[in-house]
């Protein structure tokens, strides 16, 4: 087996390692975003804590 032989072998098992490894951390992170996005959204209605402070109203004690 020739040196140029084992080069091009060992490249195309690097690019196929490459690509495994990227298709995997890509499917891992779309689950991620898939399981999480629901539980990120914002409320419907604005919180207290959404809400600009002009709007609130403080009442006097």
């Amino acid at each position: 087996m020739t040196i140029q032989r084992k080069l091009l072998g060992l490249t195309i098992t690097g690019l196929a390692f490459v690509l495994a490894i990227s298709a995997t951390g890509y499917w891992g992170i779309t689950t991620v975003e898939e399981t999480t996005a629901p539980k990120l959204r914002p409320p419907d209605r604005p919180s207290a804590i959404m809400l600009r402070p002009e709007s609130i109203r403080h009442d006097p004690v």
